[in-house]
């Protein structure tokens, strides 16, 4: 997956991969929403924008969260957004 960028370096849409495997062009008119999986098998981006669950997320870690989303948006220019991040399970850190 790419995101596309126009002269400016707004983000305009997005090369993906459709059901048949064969890779399309989607343009956005109004904007992009990048939504992304886990990050949870990089240790130096959970030390860094995750610093409190970096502290306890120490088993069971889908080695394919690698953080592949949130780097890309990085890439791009796009605003991380400081608030933690959502927490699911038994537990809270404190």
């Amino acid at each position: 997956m790419q995101l596309v960028r126009d002269e400016s370096g707004r983000c305009t849409g997005v090369i993906a991969k459709n059901e048949s495997d064969e890779y399309v062009r989607y343009n956005a008119a109004k904007g992009v929403l990048l939504t992304t999986g886990d990050m949870a098998a990089d240790r130096e981006m959970m030390a860094h924008y995750n610093v409190s669950l970096s502290k306890i997320v120490r088993y069971n870690i889908n080695t394919n969260d690698t953080g592949d989303g949130q780097k890309m948006g990085i890439w791009i220019g796009a605003t991380w957004t400081s608030s933690p991040a959502a927490i699911c399970g038994r537990s809270r850190p404190s």
